[in-house]
């Protein structure tokens, strides 16, 4: 197989790439790369092994030779002594020798590829992280009417995301099953995190499945950066809408959703993978709880301003026990005045404070799994 890797039009691929204008297209066409790299180093390393076999077993090289020939570092000769042990009756290779030194060059080339995609791919989403929001247009001059209409926009264009998201992680998915990405690679693509990718089922394989999940992870793109715009837009509209019609998202907090994917996380036996699986749930926990206090901050301003309610018993039924009042009046003084009439605000502080004392322990746990 390693014949057909092309490493020529490997580096084509990533020169065009970081060509491209736009910030967020050029990371993407560099993760590309980096992800076709990664899938022909692992084929490489596969043949490799194979040649390194024959030699083993037809040409009674030692191992110790083998090792010298591919210049192995000390971390990376327990897999080849794996290996070798596993290739207990190898097909006997033309010149293997030669083969040999060829495939070492060839992986030591894509193994280079493909980190100077990736550190290409990270300079290009950092540039795209700076990119401006897109102009929301269309609005009403009228505050009460421009804020319905940002509204109805934001739970239309959330429900389009979550329906393009699907598909473009079982795309994602695909693209590890089928094309042999690694799982991280797919998840940069698709602007997801890689225990997504790990739990979705793969879309099937097809001659158009990578453009259809480049089409899919731009599509996203461009509906995330409109919710960001919209919600600007609508952060903006607090201080000028009367409170009375002033409307605030709910975040969903999938518990047991998050408590399984805890679990097994848990149960990943590999550090390393372990580790890495375990900083993108406690990221993803992170982001979660933030929304979650922003919206349980809304709904103590309310009761405090608007219905009276002591400073010492929101904060009771948001930490129990808890006499750090001072804080609280700091971040409802930060809404602005006046504060977002929230309806059912005393349901929502005791649903939102539940959830935010969850995801807290979640993240200490998952924190703990880092080792």
């Amino acid at each position: 197989m390693s014949a057909q890797i092309d490493l020529a039009t490997l580096r084509k691929q990533l020169a065009a790439a970081l060509r491209r204008r736009d910030p967020a297209d050029r990371a993407v066409g560099a993760e590309v790369v980096a992800a076709e790299a990664a899938a022909a180093h692992r084929t490489v390393l596969q043949d490799r092994d194979v040649v390194a076999a024959a030699l083993h077993v037809h040409h009674d090289w030692p191992v110790s030779r083998i090792e010298r020939a591919l210049n192995l570092g000390v971390k990376n000769r327990d897999p080849l002594r794996q290996a070798l042990a596993e290739h207990t009756d190898p097909p006997n290779v033309p010149d293997p020798a030669a083969k040999l030194a060829e495939l070492a060059d060839l992986g030591r080339e894509l193994h280079a590829l493909r980190q100077d995609a990736t550190a290409a791919a990270g300079r290009a989403w950092e540039a795209a992280q700076g990119a401006p929001l897109p102009t929301v247009e269309g609005l009403s001059d009228d505050p009460e009417k421009r804020a319905e209409v940002i509204a109805n926009q934001l739970q239309a264009a959330r429900a389009d995301l979550a329906r393009v998201a699907k598909m473009r992680n079982q795309a994602a998915a695909g693209m590890v099953a089928h094309r042999g990405w690694p799982t991280l690679s797919a998840a940069r693509i698709a602007g997801t995190s890689g225990s997504r990718v790990d739990e979705t089922p793969p879309a099937p394989d097809s001659p158009t499945l990578q453009d259809e999940l480049l089409r899919l992870a731009r599509h996203g793109r461009r509906l995330s950066a409109r919710i960001a715009a919209l919600e600007a837009a609508q952060h903006q509209l607090t201080q000028q809408v009367p409170a009375q019609v002033r409307t605030e998202p709910v975040t969903d907090v999938p518990l047991t959703q998050l408590r399984r994917r805890t679990a097994a996380v848990a149960k990943v036996t590999d550090p390393e993978d372990r580790k890495t699986k375990a900083d993108e749930l406690a990221k993803e926990l992170y982001d979660l709880r933030r929304q979650v206090i922003a919206e349980r901050t809304i709904a103590a301003g309310h009761l405090h301003v608007h219905e009276g309610r002591p400073l010492a018993q929101l904060v009771e039924v948001i930490s129990p026990g808890s006499r750090n009042q001072a804080q609280l009046r700091t971040q409802i003084a930060r809404l602005g005045m006046p504060p977002a009439k929230v309806p059912n605000a005393g349901q929502v502080l005791e649903e939102r404070s539940a959830a935010a004392r969850a995801l807290t322990e979640l993240l200490v746990e998952v924190r703990a799994l880092r080792g």
